[in-house]
């Protein structure tokens, strides 16, 4: 690559002709020079990209030494999945918009003083009245609706 660029140099040096004499080189000579000019840079580019393929190789490997998705990663996506079933299935539909066990909702508003009913998952009457206190108490729009805003400032009752 270095020898190229030398001699990409030296044959400019020769075909741009003597500066005192003011003679300049043809056209051809300069579409030469140009050329050869762009071949350097691809060889720089392909050398770049030799070095990106052998980093992604040795990242592959080290992916594939440690897989991520393990059943323990898996579980509690299936459990928040499940859970969000769970609530439907028992009346809650509609008033889970975020991943969240409704037992974890219930038992964040017993800890705010809201609901007073048996932890049980089943997002009911009681459960939704007790959603919309908390929200007019903390002005959000009172909707009986656990969303994002709703869950942010709920969850801190359970720590």
């Amino acid at each position: 690559m270095v020898n190229r660029f030398v001699l990409t140099m030296a044959m400019a040096g020769l075909l741009t002709g003597c500066a005192t004499t003011g003679k300049q080189p043809s056209t051809v000579s300069q579409l030469q020079i140009r050329v050869d000019q762009i071949e350097s840079q691809l060889d720089e580019q392909g050398q770049d990209i030799a070095d990106i393929k052998s980093s992604i190789s040795g990242i592959a490997q080290h992916v594939v030494q440690a897989p991520y998705a393990t059943e323990a990663a898996v579980a509690p996506r299936a459990r928040v999945e499940e859970s969000l079933s769970k609530a439907t299935q028992s009346g809650g539909e509609g008033i889970l918009r975020v991943p969240v066990d409704p037992r974890e909702v219930q038992q964040a508003l017993k800890s705010a003083g809201y609901y007073t009913g048996e932890i049980d998952g089943k997002l009911g009457a009681g459960s939704q009245k007790a959603i919309k206190d908390f929200q007019v108490e903390h002005q959000l729009v009172s909707d009986g609706i656990i969303g994002q805003k709703t869950w942010t400032q709920l969850k801190a009752y359970l720590e």
